[in-house]
């Protein structure tokens, strides 16, 4: 008589790991305005004339990576912290 062999009911856990949520940085930019720079990055994800425009860029940026992002002054001091994860 042959043997079947019973179908496994166990099952296995994902070993994969989300990846890690972007952080961002709003920063001053010589003369040419602002700057968001993404952490660790080494380009520049873009350019802006005023502060002004880089702040509603990156609240939309943000958003659809559910990143966080650090503001900084003129003078290079920060000014304060978004945080779009989880939103």
């Amino acid at each position: 008589m042959a043997t079947v062999a019973k179908k496994s009911t166990t099952k296995t856990q994902s070993t994969e790991k989300a990846a890690p949520k972007p952080t961002y940085y709003l920063s001053p930019y010589g003369d040419k305005g602002w700057k968001i720079m993404k952490r660790g990055g080494v380009r520049v994800t873009k350019v802006f004339k005023t502060k002004k425009e880089a702040l509603e860029y990156s609240k939309t940026l943000c958003k659809n990576q559910e990143a966080v992002i650090f503001i900084q002054r003129k003078d290079g001091s920060f000014q304060d912290v978004k945080n779009y994860r989880d939103e």
